[in-house]
């Protein structure tokens, strides 16, 4: 089954191995305790978690729905005030809301990650909010589905600017 090692061959899993699940809120968690905050965020991890991101910024791009706004939640949990971007006014508003009833900090940002003057508007606006501490780029979208001699070029070229460039 997809996501499960063979038990034998160059591509075995090493012993003790557990697959990860791939679901929004274990990424989140994983992503909040795991090392990629301090790489992608600039984050020294040493002590507790909440107390190397309480009273600053995560920025979260994508934080309107699945993955990011999972993300932006956990950073919230962990005392991080969430500056919450989004290409939809509305998603993020959602997130906002839900961050905010549960007690957090979320300021929420209107951003185009395929567009350099908002992507650096948000950054201003986030940096605005207090010390950026941590940054996670979760914008991105799937695509058509398509064969790929019938894909569109420019859904391609979308894709690509927001999932990669952006």
């Amino acid at each position: 089954a997809r996501g499960q090692a063979t038990p034998a061959g160059p591509h075995a899993a090493p012993p003790g191995h557990q697959p990860l699940v791939r679901t929004t809120r274990r990424f989140a968690r994983l992503f909040i305790i795991g090392r990629a905050v301090s790489d992608a965020g600039g984050c020294t991890m040493s002590g507790s978690t909440k107390s190397s991101l309480e009273n600053g910024v995560a920025l979260v791009t994508g934080a309107g729905s699945g993955i990011g706004r999972a993300t932006a939640q956990a950073f919230a949990r962990a005392g991080a005030c969430v500056a919450a971007a989004d290409i939809s006014a509305a998603a993020v508003e959602e997130t906002t809301a839900l961050i905010r009833q549960a007690g957090g900090c979320c300021t929420p940002i209107v951003a185009d990650v395929t567009d350099e003057a908002s992507v650096q508007a948000m950054i201003d606006q986030a940096s605005a909010i207090g010390e950026l501490r941590a940054a996670c780029n979760c914008a991105g979208i799937a695509g058509a589905a398509a064969k790929i001699g019938d894909y569109p070029l420019d859904e391609w070229n979308k894709v690509v600017a927001i999932d990669l460039t952006g």
